[in-house]
């Protein structure tokens, strides 16, 4: 089964939290702008060299979405609007949902959606 990182699942696997463990043997996808936003918490609390080398790992599994998905995922932020759901979120997501992947994450506002694998 291939599962899909948001940016919430990427820093907690590279901070070692047990709840990601179970995930650790599974195949991963991303999208780059889920990869953008980890970079950006990595080089904001660990530094350039660290964002650099972490960035270097997991830019092959960072995909463009199609055009059709980007238009999915506005349209289903726009749907969720009350829940103040964040772009990224809503592209992986809908990303995820386009290729059968299971949306790892521990975001709340996730957490009652179908397809998603929540954990904390």
């Amino acid at each position: 089964m291939v599962i899909f990182l948001d940016t919430y699942a990427m820093v907690e696997i590279l901070e070692g939290n047990k709840n990601y463990l179970t995930y650790r043997s599974k195949k991963f996808v991303t999208t780059r702008l889920n990869l953008f936003e980890f970079y950006y918490v990595i080089l904001d609390k660990y530094g350039k060299e660290k964002a650099d080398l972490v960035f270097k790992n997991y830019v092959g599994i960072a995909w463009e979405a199609s055009n059709e998905i980007l238009k999915s995922a506005a349209a289903f932020k726009l749907e969720h609007k009350k829940k103040r759901l964040s772009f990224a979120d809503c592209l992986g997501y809908k990303y995820a949902e386009s290729i059968n992947a299971k949306f790892l994450t521990g975001d709340y506002l996730f957490k009652d959606f179908p397809n998603v694998e929540f954990a904390q």
